[in-house]
């Protein structure tokens, strides 16, 4: 049930990696130490129960149209267009969350109302999409102004990542932030 306040509505529209016994093998060698060390077995899990994120598609645009949120935002790129529009007809504000400033060009060329600017600090996920090279991710206050400049006074940018307090908050909107989002668990915009 929808309360009567304003909702966002977050997904990723990443591209699904084939998960396979091999990978997972690759993954217990890299960490094989850390189990020695703490006494643990090191388990191959079985393939079908290991939890899969689905990419936003028809069920997740279903909801988006009925609950109408005023925000939806993406990360790992954006939906496929016809999605996107669905998306667009039930009159939300679409957020991408971009990494480089090639990303959010991409977003910004592709119909997005605001942009993330999501710093090489931000934790949780990354959300990346044009390149996996970490190298290539500046730090939240060198490309809050790279996305500001790229865009224009077009659509707002957001700065996210490696903000925790007021003196972060006023460097983000110097350097041209419109907003800032500050969050661990749960997402705080000033």
């Amino acid at each position: 049930q929808r309360e009567n306040q304003p909702l966002n509505l977050n997904f990723f529209s990443h591209k699904p990696e084939v998960c396979t016994i091999e990978h997972h093998q690759q993954w217990l060698s890299a960490l094989d130490r850390y189990y020695k060390e703490e006494n643990l077995e090191a388990i191959l899990p079985d393939l079908e129960s290991v939890p899969k994120r689905a990419p936003f598609g028809d069920e997740m645009c279903l909801l988006v149209e009925e609950m109408r949120p005023e925000v939806v935002s993406f990360h790992f790129g954006l939906p496929s267009p016809p999605l996107l529009d669905r998306v667009k007809n039930a009159g939300s504000f679409l957020l991408g969350c971009a990494t480089t400033v090639q990303e959010a060009r991409w977003l910004h060329a592709n119909g997005v109302d605001g942009i993330i600017a999501q710093g090489y600090e931000a934790g949780g996920h990354r959300g990346n999409f044009l390149t996996q090279d970490l190298a290539a991710q500046p730090g939240t206050l060198a490309l809050v102004p790279q996305c500001v400049d790229a865009v224009g006074d077009e659509i707002p940018v957001i700065a996210a990542g490696g903000i925790a307090d007021g003196r972060g908050i006023a460097a983000a909107i110097m350097l041209g932030a419109s907003a800032v989002q500050i969050g661990d668990n749960d997402n705080i915009i000033y």
